[in-house]
């Protein structure tokens, strides 16, 4: 403790003579009236504002703790202990009036048995008073018995123009909770937090912020702190403050939270509301943050490239409590505070005050509870991680629920039971914890505001952890590419940084956006060269699992177009009937002329839904969520049917993934778990656990069925049946695709074969090719395309580099727009085609993908003879490497593309994959993982980072429309409802957004063909009962003409029915 210098008043007790406590308040407040007098005759006040020689609303609030309002009585008498601290720097002109108020709020909240005060002062020169004023304070907190920690420090103080300002700056906040930790060390911990920066407050308002932290369980709790511009108070700290989807607030009291009604209403009604961050020269904290396992401190963020003012430590301390699990953030606007007195006394004046005067004598009302409904915010501040000593040792950081599940760990066992009497509430029961809320971060760029208004800051820019190792919180959770809006993106056209356009909204009345061949051409894109290289990932040891059977390698795995075809024929596909120009109802327009419009619904979870998928009978949607639940939603009035959960699972649950069975009323669950008790230091996160699919009762809601077999987390879980038997197929993190037999009953595990490739890869998707009775798939692996033989459980073929970094997702679809692939051949037509092989030109490697080049470049196809190849359409969408670890930019643009995956022509021969079309914007941002990507066969639906989806036109490559309904997040999945007019997007904000035509002529004729499908397949099921009364009539009559030899696709057996529009799967 240093305290130094003499005490310069006329007041000051002589040489020698110990003050008692009158004479130091009557010190302080000789201070008080010298700094009025100051500032009002340099403003040539006629006279001091009211209490002028005193504090300036303290005759508000009784300094005696039994005389104060019922609002604040129930507070005091929970005995609860509060840590106050405070960081000053050369604050002598608000000084005595902090003191004074600073000794009555302790004397409120119970003295020496209940508080303990820390103060880090630095920087203070000489002519300023503030070192011997703590002296005066010294002596107040000794005499009242409080223990005290008082610091001071001679070096300069911290400048806005210095480049080491925010480290500083947090090294100090650090030096003022030091004793906090020390104490905690030896058990003795604290209910809150006071910290104080060197404002102008009244004890009635550091209590009114303590009632709405306890009241709300909040973890940080903020009033609204202000400065004088052209002598109006308007808002200071816009740099910190932002509302719950992560914009910051703008200086004007009239439009400070504009960006999000919902807060700016309850702002300008002096209510209290639900933020992403805030500070605003005193918050509440809850100290659990501060201890293990989650050791936050405050930290600077050295990876900016732009100088200090990048990022505050108050907002960087928001993020670590968001990443943390800590995200109940509440500001409370009718707390006004200021950094000097005249600031204080102009809000004073303002016409609600008195208004707000009487507020706070009246009781704590029920509408005063903050409803933690939101979810996480829209662009969250700069993301790094921090080591023990404030000062940062990684760039990569992860948000999720498993720190918040350890947080209710931590919590459930015992502590404080936080209540404040509430009216309309059980005055006996603590108020309800509300739902947690844990998200993925994101890479977007935050603008915010400095004191002139002028400075814009990229706050969030971070390494991409490229390496293949890295878990699926990763993947949620880190971007390869910053929307860069400073330096913009390279052109080849001049070579000049091109500040980006707008980002376009979709326009439901008027919009540029058309579907016509004419629209301005995609510009070509540019490549930087890259210096960051991918890592590889380890080969990971399997253990056997009790119904797993030893993978048996074929004798050959060529293609036999006679058997392909054959169980194409047998086995028709369920998939793919729909599309944009199949009459079923599905939309199949977007841009000016056919506009989309927002359905009034409330599909939402606590956490960020990762994936949709829709019940077979398309009446259903189901959302994964990683806070542990998967949702069953009706799409007749979008309600809530039931929500999953595993009742009986010990550990953290995630869902990313799922599928139904046939019949619906089964559904697997994939994702992840996390033992609850073990922490891993290396992973910044609780150990991963085995991650087994579980098999929900859709009824009941119980897990029926535990498929273990997965080291990591499920990526992709797909419901396939072959050769009339029924599998599940998955792909995860571990690095491995597994397939699972199932029994008929879709719950008894058979066997489980794990697919032979001799390496690793992720699946991250996996689709089935057509026309080949579900023999082949081709899955989304790493940067790759590998082609699978489902029944053989091997790989066949690789097409490399797809994308730089990942590839994570492809599905085959119908491009209506292009040619048809042809006919399946029939009978010896598979033959015919092998007979004229010789007529096909054989491109070579460096021509056509086969497995070994990138497909970045339009590639010539296979010239065909007099018998057409068979081909599919396949569309995949992945994630670029940044050029360098410096400039965060990635080497290549986002894009879509459309392929054209080749089937061979002759036995033995082999598959090909040409690209058809790139589909990019310049403002299309999608460089993160774990996005997928939807088709209706005319547009792909291109879900952003940054809340958007835009919509491609596949023939034009334009976008047509660009849906921006989301919060500035990642948008995870897309859907379209193949046989109603319906549109479904999820994200990281936790909602999904439905959409529908606009006009009612297109809504009307989607209907109209929805139920004329309806009444087509009513009509193809009446006709295949009818042919199978017939077959078993016939099988009876002619038993004894039937043989065993009987091929099931001779054309002497009973007629087909042609069955080619029932649809048993709407989910692909």
């Amino acid at each position: 403790m240093n305290i130094s210098g003499p005490i310069h008043d006329e007041q000051s007790a002589a040489a020698g003579n110990k003050p008692s406590f009158d004479e130091i308040l009557g010190t302080l407040s000789l201070f008080v009236a010298r700094a009025t007098r100051s500032f009002t005759t340099n403003q040539n006040h006629s006279k001091p504002p009211q209490h002028a020689t005193d504090t300036p609303t303290c005759q508000r609030l009784p300094s005696d703790p039994a005389l104060v309002p019922p609002r604040y009585k129930n507070l005091i008498d929970q005995k609860l202990s509060y840590y106050i601290a405070l960081n000053l720097s050369e604050c002598e002109r608000v000084l005595g009036d902090m003191l004074l108020n600073l000794v009555r709020v302790i004397q409120l909240l119970g003295g020496r048995e209940k508080v303990f005060v820390s103060i880090v002062e630095n920087g203070s020169p000489g002519t300023d008073q503030t070192k011997p004023m703590l002296g005066l304070l010294e002596g107040a907190l000794s005499q009242l018995g409080v223990p005290f920690s008082i610091q001071t420090d001679n070096a300069p103080r911290t400048s806005r123009a210095s480049h080491d300002r925010i480290i500083r700056l947090a090294h100090y906040r650090n030096e003022a909770l030091v004793p906090l930790r020390r104490m905690a060390e030896d058990g003795q911990t604290f209910d809150r937090i006071v910290f104080m920066n060197d404002v102008v407050f009244c004890p009635h308002q550091v209590l009114e912020l303590l009632v709405h932290s306890v009241m709300n369980k909040a973890h940080i709790t903020c009033g609204i702190d202000h400065d004088l511009i052209n002598g109006e108070p308007q808002l200071y700290d816009t740099w910190v403050t932002r509302d719950i989807t992560g914009n910051a607030a703008l200086k004007d009291r009239e439009q400070s939270f504009v960006h999000h009604q919902p807060s700016h209403a309850k702002f300008l009604a002096q209510q209290p509301f639900q933020a992403y961050c805030c500070w605003n020269g005193m918050a509440i904290l809850d100290p659990t943050p501060f201890s293990q396992p989650w050791h936050v401190r405050f930290r600077d963020d050295s990876t900016l490239i732009d100088g200090s003012c990048g990022g505050s430590e108050c907002s960087i301390l928001c993020n670590d409590f968001w990443d943390a699990g800590f995200n109940r953030v509440v500001i409370v606007p009718q707390v006004r505070l200021g950094y000097d007195l005249e600031t204080f006394f102009e809000l004073e004046k303002l016409e609600d005050t008195k208004e707000l005067d009487s507020r706070f004598q009246r009781t704590v009302d029920v509408s005063e509870l903050v409803q933690f409904k939101q979810g996480p915010p829209a662009e969250p501040l700069t993301p790094v991680s921090a080591g023990s000593n404030g000062r940062v040792e990684g760039v990569v950081l992860t948000r999720n629920s498993a720190k918040a599940a350890a947080l209710a760990a931590a919590t459930s066992g015992g502590g404080v039971e936080d209540h404040i009497d509430v009216v309309g509430l059980d005055n006996h029961a603590p108020i309800s914890p509300t739902e947690e809320y844990h998200t993925a971060s994101q890479t977007s760029q935050i603008k915010s505001e400095d004191e002139d208004d002028s400075h814009k800051h990229n706050l969030r820019s971070h390494k991409a952890a490229i390496d293949s190792d890295m878990d699926t919180d990763d993947l949620l959770d880190t971007k390869v590419k910053t929307k860069q809006t400073v330096k913009g993106r390279p052109r080849k056209t001049d070579g000049e940084p091109k500040e980006p356009k707008p980002v376009r909204k979709y326009n439901k009345k008027k919009s540029a956006f058309s579907d016509e061949e004419d629209a301005p051409a995609v510009k070509k894109q540019v490549t930087i060269q890259s210096s960051v290289k991918r890592g590889t990932r380890a080969q990971q040891q399997f253990s056997l699992q009790q119904n797993r059977v030893p993978f048996v390698k074929h004798e050959t795995l060529d293609f036999d177009p006679d058997y392909v075809y054959g169980l194409a024929r047998q086995y028709p596909d369920n998939y793919w009937r729909h599309h944009a120009e199949s009459k079923s109802g599905m939309i199949n327009r977007i841009n000016d002329d056919h506009p989309l419009e927002i359905v009034d619904c409330n599909i939402h979870d606590q956490a960020p839904i990762t994936g949709m998928i829709l019940s077979p009978d398309g009446k259903m949607l189901v959302t994964f969520c990683n806070y542990g639940s998967a949702k069953v939603w009706s799409l007749e009035d979008y309600s809530l049917l039931v929500t999953l959960r595993d009742a009986k699972e010990e550990h953290i649950d995630e869902f990313y993934v799922g599928e139904f069975a046939p019949n619906q009323t089964k559904l697997v669950v994939g994702g992840k778990v996390k033992d609850r008790n073990n922490w891993s230091e290396t992973d910044d996160d609780n150990n991963i656990l085995p991650c087994p699919l579980k098999l929900f009762d859709v009824l009941t809601g119980e897990v029926i069925t535990r498929l273990e077999g997965h080291t990591e987390e499920l990526l992709c879980v797909k419901q396939v049946e072959f050769k009339g038997e029924n599998y599940f197929l998955s792909g995860s993190q571990d690095g491995y695709i597994n397939k699972w037999h199932m029994g008929a009953d879709w719950s008894t595990l058979e066997s489980m074969v794990q697919m032979s490739d001799g390496i690793t890869c992720m699946a991250f998707t996996v689709s089935f090719v057509p026309n080949t009775g579900n023999k082949y798939f081709l899955a989304a692996c790493d940067e790759n395309l590998r082609l699978y033989d489902f029944e053989n459980a091997a790989l066949l073929q690789t097409f490399e580099n797809i994308y730089s970094s990942y590839c994570d997702c492809g599905k085959f679809i119908q491009a209506v727009d292009f040619p048809s692939p042809p006919a399946l051949p029939q009978g010896s037509d598979s033959a015919a085609a092998a007979d004229i092989s010789h007529d096909v030109i054989d491109p070579t490697e460096s021509e056509v993908k086969r497995g070994k080049r990138r497909a970045d470049v339009v590639v010539p196809e296979p010239v065909l003879g007099p018998k057409p190849q068979q081909y599919a359409y396949f569309i995949s969408r992945g994630v670029e490497l940044l050029d360098s670890d410096e400039r965060m930019i990635a080497k290549e643009y986002n894009t879509c593309t459309l392929h054209k995956l080749i089937y061979p022509d002759s036995p033995g021969g082999k598959w090909y994959l040409t690209e058809v079309k790139r589909y990019q914007d310049d403002e299309y941002y999608s460089n993160a993982w774990l996005i997928k990507i939807a088709s209706n066969g005319r547009y792909i639906m291109a879900p952003t980072c940054t809340g958007e989806v835009f919509v491609f036109n596949m023939k034009t490559g334009q976008v047509t429309g660009i849906l921006k309904d989301h919060d500035d997040v990642e948008v995870r999945d897309v859907i379209f409802h193949p046989t109603r007019p319906l549109l479904f997007t999820s994200g990281d904000d936790g909602r999904v957004k439905v959409y529908t035509y606009q006009n009612r002529e297109d809504l009307s004729q989607a209907l109209k063909d929805s139920e004329e499908r309806a009444r087509r397949e009513a009509e193809a099921e009446a006709m295949v009962a009818v042919a199978s009364n017939l077959s078993a009539v016939s099988v009876r009559d002619r038993s004894d003409i039937h043989t065993s030899g009987n091929n099931a696709g001779d054309e002497d057996d009973d007629p087909e029915i042609n069955i080619d529009e029932v649809d048993d799967d709407l989910t692909e």
